[in-house]
């Protein structure tokens, strides 16, 4: 799975088609940062999902504490 937007807006998509309208998500977790994409992207995806109210938190793990800083700098539902 990608971590650029398409590829996180996708996967929740996905997710949420297999639940059938019945739950949003909880939590959507960046379980490894794509070296490839800058996480800046990866959380505003995530950050716009929660707005059209498709989940509610964001996870970050296996990162740097800058790269942490960094995606909380976007979003504060880290």
């Amino acid at each position: 799975m990608t971590c650029r937007s398409e590829g996180v807006r996708s996967s929740v998509n996905n997710i949420l088609s297999k639940l059938r309208g019945t739950k949003r998500l909880d939590l959507y977790e960046v379980a490894r940062i794509d070296g490839s994409t800058p996480v800046e992207e990866t959380i505003k995806a995530i950050t716009e999902l929660i707005a059209e109210e498709k989940l509610d938190f964001i996870g970050m793990s296996e990162c740097k504490a800058e790269t942490l800083r960094r995606g909380h700098a976007v979003s504060s539902f880290i």
